[in-house]
C-alpha cells in the first residue's frame, strides 16, 4: 500500500538545504551520450533508461566530500527550467563506515519525488511513523515536511529526483504526506476506487489519481490508466505540450517523433520526460493497457 506520514509545520527553519544549485551539478543529456544540454533542452525530449540511471548520468561527474553525511556524492542535473523551480537530476552517495548517512530536518526545503537505482530511505516523522523505499522504488517529500530521513545501503545510494522548489511560499501546503510508492502501488493501488471514463482525444478509456498537489496547483504526482483497444486512437500531435512531465511507465509506453523525425521511446521500466512546448507526434504503445506514474510542473506564470 501507499504509505503516509502527516506532520505538523513548526515555525523555525534549520538544517542544511541539499539542492542542486548546492551541489553544483552539470547539466548533461541521457538520451545518447553526456553532451551538455543546451538551450535546445527546452524543445526536445529526453529519455533516460534505467541503465542511464546507474551509469551514463554520472560520467564526467567527480566524487566530491559533502559534510552534511560526512561521505563522498556526485551526481549531473538533467533538465531544469530557466526559474529554476523544476528539476531533474541524479545523485550518487558512497558510503563507508565513517559515513553519517541520518539527518533531521525541520521545514524541508522543497518538493522532491525520488526513484533508486542502489539503495534506499527512511524516513521517520516526529510522531514516530516510518515511511521506507528500497531500490526499485519512489518516495516523496512534501516541502515543509520535519522528521529524520536516513539513507539505507551498504556500499552506494544511487537516486534520481524530480525536484519542485516553490519559491512562492505563502502557498506552500500546511500538512502533506511524505509518501512512498512501491511496484504493487504503482500497478494496483494507485487507481484503487478510481472509475474508468471516455477520453475523445484518444477515443478510449482512461482512469487515475492524484496522489499530491502543490498548494500553488503548479506541480502534481499523479498516476494514468489507459485501457486499448482496436478503435483506441493512440496518436496525437502537438503544436506546444502543455507541461513539463516526467514518466515512468510500468506497462506499455510511448513513442514521441518530432518534426525533425527524431524518435524517442520509452518502454516498461523507462523514465520519459516531455519540456514543455515541445512540438511533435506522441503515441502510446502496448497490447491492451498503458500505465504511468508521473511529476508535472505546469509552469502556468
Amino acid at each position: 500500500m501507499i504509505k503516509t506520514a502527516f506532520f505538523i509545520v513548526p515555525l523555525l527553519l534549520a538544517g542544511y538545504k541539499l539542492t542542486w544549485s548546492n551541489l553544483d551539478l552539470p547539466k548533461t543529456t541521457t538520451v545518447d551520450s553526456t553532451e551538455e544540454v543546451g538551450d535546445e533542452s527546452t524543445s526536445k525530449a529526453i529519455v533516460p533508461r534505467q541503465i542511464d540511471l546507474t551509469k551514463t548520468i554520472y560520467e564526467g561527474s567527480a566524487f566530491r566530500p559533502f559534510e552534511m553525511l560526512n561521505s563522498q556524492i556526485r551526481g549531473a542535473k538533467v533538465f531544469a527550467t530557466e526559474d529554476d523551480e523544476y528539476s531533474i537530476g541524479g545523485l550518487e552517495i558512497a558510503i563507508d563506515k565513517a559515513s553519517t548517512l541520518e539527518h533531521e530536518y525541520v521545514n524541508f526545503d522543497r518538493s522532491e519525488l525520488m526513484y533508486f537505482t542502489s539503495g534506499g530511505m527512511k524516513l521517520t516523522e516526529k510522531d514516530g511513523t516510518v515511511v521506507e523505499a528500497k531500490t526499485g522504488e519512489f518516495i516523496f517529500i512534501p516541502k515543509n515536511w520535519s522528521g529524520t530521513r536516513l539513507f539505507t545501503g551498504d556500499t552506494l545510494v544511487q537516486k534520481f529526483s524530480v525536484v519542485y522548489n516553490q519559491s512562492d511560499n505563502d502557498r506552500v501546503n500546511a500538512e502533506a504526506p511524505a509518501l512512498s510508492f512501491s511496484a504493487e502501488d504503482l500497478s494496483t493501488n494507485l487507481y484503487e476506487g478510481e472509475e474508468f471514463r471516455p477520453m475523445e482525444m484518444l477515443n478510449g478509456k482512461v482512469r487515475g489519481s492524484k496522489p499530491f498537489k502543490s498548494g500553488d496547483e503548479e506541480f502534481a504526482l499523479g498516476g494514468f490508466h489507459l485501457l486499448i483497444n482496436e478503435e483506441t486512437k493512440l496518436a496525437h500531435r502537438y503544436e506546444g505540450f502543455p507541461r513539463h512531465e516526467m514518466m515512468f511507465f510500468t506497462k506499455g509506453g510511448m513513442k514521441l517523433v518530432d518534426d525533425e523525425g527524431q524518435v524517442t521511446e520509452a518502454h516498461p521500466g523507462d523514465f520519459l520526460f516531455i519540456p514543455k512546448g515541445w512540438v511533435g507526434k506522441r503515441l502510446f504503445t502496448g497490447d491492451q493497457e498503458v500505465k504511468k506514474f508521473s511529476a508535472v510542473y505546469y509552469e502556468k506564470n
